[in-house]
């Protein structure tokens, strides 16, 4: 698992397979600057951080919501 930030306001969520990284998610719900992100151990949940001074924690499940602040 791979996580970027952005200056778009979105984390971005990749898995790999045995030859890339891919793309699976953009998290949307920032309204400024993500600068930090963190993965559970579990790898359950990615926990982001931005200018608009609010940390959302996302599960990486696809049975879950996606944003839980």
């Amino acid at each position: 698992m791979l996580v970027s930030v952005s200056q778009d306001q979105t984390p971005s969520y990749y898995l790999s397979n045995e030859e890339k990284f891919e793309k699976m998610f953009v998290l949307r719900g920032h309204t400024e600057t993500v600068t930090c992100c963190a993965v559970s151990p579990s790898v359950s949940y990615i926990g982001s951080g931005s200018w608009d001074n609010m940390l959302k924690v996302w599960s990486t499940s696809l049975n879950e919501p996606c944003d839980a602040e």
